[in-house]
């Protein structure tokens, strides 16, 4: 007789095993896209691209509107520009011949441009007059780079009476000219050479 009352438990059984496994397309398709994503934000981060533009390129941005420096080619600067010169200077006077009364006082600066470029020179020559103002006479010139001894001459009409006080200087100096002589840079022009 059986009991009823008290069933007796089934014997073990393995699970039934399914005839087809089920496939999660969408949610395998979903992990992939993520870790794609992930992937490459990890990679822009450690790129210093945080914008995640151009994620393979691991250097700094370009931008293509600044053109990239010449490489450099160690040649010496170019020369600079150096006016300098001399000058040293010589008067006199002419007393003319006969009757033509044709006085005048005659001088001249010779210049010497020993810098490496050409010159504009400012010249000027005086002529002492005892108990008046000097004569002065005044010129400009270009002077181009390694002139030498380039003269600068002066030949200013004067009275009988200018000849008068010049002469009246030069003797109470121990007859000395008494002329002064002036030069000055006032510009530079044409190229520097090397």
């Amino acid at each position: 007789m059986t009991d009823t009352m008290n069933p007796q438990p089934p014997a073990w059984q393995p699970p039934e095993t399914p005839g087809k496994k089920k496939h999660h397309y969408i949610r395998n398709t979903l992990l992939i896209i993520g870790a794609v994503i992930l992937i490459l934000t990890v990679i822009s981060l450690f790129s210093g691209n945080p914008s995640g533009q151009n994620a393979s390129n691991s250097g700094p941005e370009v931008t293509p509107a600044v053109p990239a420096a010449a490489p450099s080619t160690n040649s010496p600067p170019p020369p600079v520009a150096n006016p300098d010169g001399t000058y040293q200077g010589s008067c006199d006077y002419t007393l003319g011949t006969g009757f033509d009364n044709n006085y005048h006082v005659i001088g001249e600066i010779d210049l010497t441009n020993t810098g490496n470029v050409g010159v504009i020179v400012h010249t000027r020559i005086t002529w002492p007059q005892e108990g008046s103002p000097p004569i002065t006479a005044r010129k400009t010139i270009r002077l181009p780079v390694g002139a030498t001894n380039k003269p600068v001459r002066f030949r200013i009409p004067v009275t009988s009476d200018q000849i008068d006080l010049l002469q009246s200087w030069q003797e109470g100096h121990n007859f000395k000219d008494g002329c002064t002589y002036h030069a000055a840079f006032t510009d530079t022009y044409g190229p520097v050479q090397g």
